[in-house]
């Protein structure tokens, strides 16, 4: 299969393995990603996120509706249209 060029999104009861699923289709596809830890600090998520999107990785996020995720809205919004919160590529 090819990679998706814009997002995905796997809901599902928790524990069910969603994210063990991707990790090993991107492993399969020789595709880089890094995935978020739900239990890392604000500045780490970000920093994280940042270093991803410039890097082109792909990013898994455990519990995006509940976690630290929340906290960086604005931050998701602008890289999912290609750029950073100050508007740069």
């Amino acid at each position: 299969l090819p990679a998706p060029h814009m997002g995905l999104l796997l809901e599902g009861q928790s524990g069910i393995g969603k994210s063990e699923l991707l990790e090993a289709w991107l492993t399969l596809q020789d595709i880089p990603y890094c995935r978020l830890s739900s239990t890392a600090n604000i500045e780490t998520v970000r920093t994280e996120l940042l270093n991803a999107f410039h890097q082109g990785l792909v990013v898994i996020a455990d519990e995006a509706n509940t976690g630290l995720l929340r906290h960086h809205e604005a931050l998701l919004n602008a890289l999912i249209m290609g750029k950073t919160e100050e508007g740069m590529p």
